[in-house]
C-alpha cells in the first residue's frame, strides 16, 4: 500500500511506501499528511515521515481489545481532519462502521470522544451524543467545526457538540 500524491497537472508521487492495511488519508492544516490503518493492521494513525501517532497493539495481541473493550476503530473506516477556519484543532475523525460510531482523536492521537455507540452493535447509546449511525464509512470537516458523516443510506451533518442538525436521505448506499 502507497500513499501518491497527484497535482493539479496530473503528476504523480509517491511519499510513503509500505503502509499495510492503509484505509485513510487526510491532510492536517500545517500541511502534514495523516493516515490511518483498519483494524487487521492494528489500528494505527500514522503522521506520513514522521511515524506513528497511535498504534493500538492490544487489538492484535492475546485477544484483548483496545478502548472500551474494542479496537480503537475497525473496518474499513474513513478519516478527515478538523483543518479549516481561523483556528483550526487538526483533531483526528474516523469513521468506524464495525463499531457504528465516530471516533475523535488529537493531533497527538489521544482519544477525546465517541460520538454514536459506546459500545458495538447497539449496546449503549451515549448520552452524551445524540446520533445513531447505522455503517459511518466516511467524515468530512467544515470551515464551522461542524462535520459530515456519510452514513449507508443518509448524510448527516453534526454540529461541533455532537448533535445531528440535518439528515439527508439518500435513495441509494454511499458505502464507499
Amino acid at each position: 500500500d502507497s500513499i501518491r500524491k497527484i497535482t493539479p497537472q496530473g503528476v504523480v508521487t509517491t511519499i510513503e511506501r509500505g503502509m499495510g492495511c492503509l484505509t485513510g488519508v487526510s491532510v492536517d492544516s500545517n500541511g502534514s499528511v495523516i493516515a490511518i490503518n483498519e483494524r487487521y493492521c492494528a489500528p494505527t494513525i500514522f503522521k506520513v515521515g514522521a511515524g506513528k501517532i497511535l498504534e493500538d497493539t492490544k487489538s492484535l495481541t492475546a485477544g484483548i481489545p483496545g478502548y472500551s473493550g474494542r479496537p480503537a476503530f475497525g473496518g474499513g473506516s474513513g478519516i478527515s481532519i478538523d483543518r479549516y477556519g481561523s483556528n483550526p484543532s487538526n483533531n483526528i475523525y474516523i469513521s468506524d462502521w464495525i463499531n457504528h460510531s465516530v471516533k475523535v482523536f488529537s493531533s497527538a492521537g489521544a482519544l477525546l470522544r465517541t460520538i454514536g455507540e459506546e459500545d458495538s452493535y447497539g449496546g449503549t447509546h451515549s448520552q452524551s451524543s445524540y446520533p445513531l449511525y447505522d455503517f459511518p464509512v466516511q467524515t468530512f470537516s467544515l470551515d464551522d467545526g461542524s462535520y459530515l458523516v456519510s452514513d449507508m443510506f443518509s448524510i448527516k451533518h453534526i454540529s461541533p457538540s455532537g448533535e445531528i442538525v440535518r439528515t439527508t436521505a439518500l435513495s441509494q448506499s454511499c458505502w464507499y
